[in-house]
């Protein structure tokens, strides 16, 4: 079966063949470019169908030479997609850069939600270190439930990930769009047509809530030996179905806003953590901002967050000149230290 599908498809056997793009093969590395004329006859295509439905081939017995069976059209099954509206045909694409980096955003959002809620409700006489290794069990509960996530998913054991093309946000809610027969009857041709976009994200989440139940347990009763509130934890478990809830229903407009939802969370969030120093002149700020561990780590993942937002960008318009952007990384935080002098409101009501 191939791997990668892309221009004008006619059925050969029992495979999609294509003339002008490259054609991958599953279960080897060879590639191969055609560009001669079609194979196969194009009168054999099945007609095509309304929505995302497609249809399979049914089995003809060992008559190799007799026309192929059809199905009537219907929603393909998990992990398959309809090629030009005609054939269900398995996902696998592999994921593009602006993919993976949306599968990323899912994985840091409960991330960033459960370090916050370790960060508010750490009482200040607590010691930093247990505040350290509740974060870094945060962090440690992520990174095995992303890697679990993907391994379940084709190619099973694998760091690798395959996906149907997507073109709209249409694809995110076929629901929505079921054709309608003779304006009466509906057919249901709704499956993930964005595979495994959807999908991915809630086995992560599944994933983390047990890695939270587990990692997180652990730590309060052995390491910890509940010195510690667990009021933190119970955010954490509660955060989970509710970032799955957001994701069953906004999915489609997070892929599409992600970059820049995440760039107005990095800078609101800097210029937050800065302005909460109160009024101070730019070197004593600068100060603050160098010789506290707390205040470098906030500033860290500040601007991770903003490169990560500009990456996205880039990978999005597919543009080289925009990984230039990535430079602008360092600039909220210098600029506020560089204007904080002239921006307090009792310095412009002098003016």
């Amino acid at each position: 079966m191939c791997s990668r599908l892309c221009c004008n498809s006619l059925w050969c056997g029992y495979a999609y063949h294509f003339r002008c793009c490259d054609v991958y093969h599953r279960g080897d590395e060879v590639s191969m470019v055609s560009s001669g004329p079609l194979l196969g006859d194009a009168a054999s295509l099945p007609p095509l169908c309304q929505g995302f439905c497609g249809r399979y081939m049914l089995p003809v017995g060992n008559d190799s030479n007799s026309e192929p069976l059809w199905s009537e059209c219907g929603p393909c099954k998990w992990g398959s997609g309809a090629v030009d509206h005609r054939v269900c045909a398995p996902c696998e694409s592999e994921l593009s850069a602006y993919d993976w980096l949306f599968l990323v955003f899912m994985a840091i959002l409960p991330l960033l939600v459960h370090c916050f809620c370790v960060h508010w409700h750490t009482p200040k006489k607590t010691s930093r270190v247990h505040e350290l290794c509740e974060h870094l069990c945060c962090v440690f509960e992520c990174v095995v439930a992303s890697i679990a996530a993907i391994l379940v998913f084709p190619p099973r054991l694998s760091f690798k990930l395959w996906g149907c093309a997507r073109s709209n946000i249409k694809e995110w809610y076929p629901e929505l769009y079921n054709p309608i027969i003779n304006h009466v009857k509906p057919m249901r041709c709704s499956y993930e047509v964005v595979f495994p976009l959807y999908s991915l994200p809630f086995i992560y989440l599944l994933f983390l809530l047990c890695a939270v139940l587990v990692f997180r347990s652990f730590l309060y009763v052995v390491v910890l030996k509940r010195k510690r509130d667990a009021k933190a934890y119970y955010y954490a478990l509660l955060s989970i179905p509710k970032v799955a809830i957001i994701h069953a229903l906004l999915a489609g407009v997070l892929y599409q806003s992600y970059p820049y939802i995440v760039m107005l969370w990095s800078l609101g969030a800097n210029a937050v953590h800065l302005a909460v120093e109160g009024k101070m002149s730019m070197k004593e700020i600068a100060k603050v901002v160098c010789t506290s561990p707390m205040h470098m780590a906030m500033l860290t993942v500040n601007m991770s967050l903003l490169a990560f937002a500009l990456l996205a960008i880039s990978a999005q318009k597919d543009s080289a000149v925009s990984f230039l952007s990535l430079l602008l990384v360092p600039v909220p935080p210098l600029f506020y230290m560089l204007t904080i002098g002239i921006s307090h409101p009792s310095v412009l009501s002098e003016v």
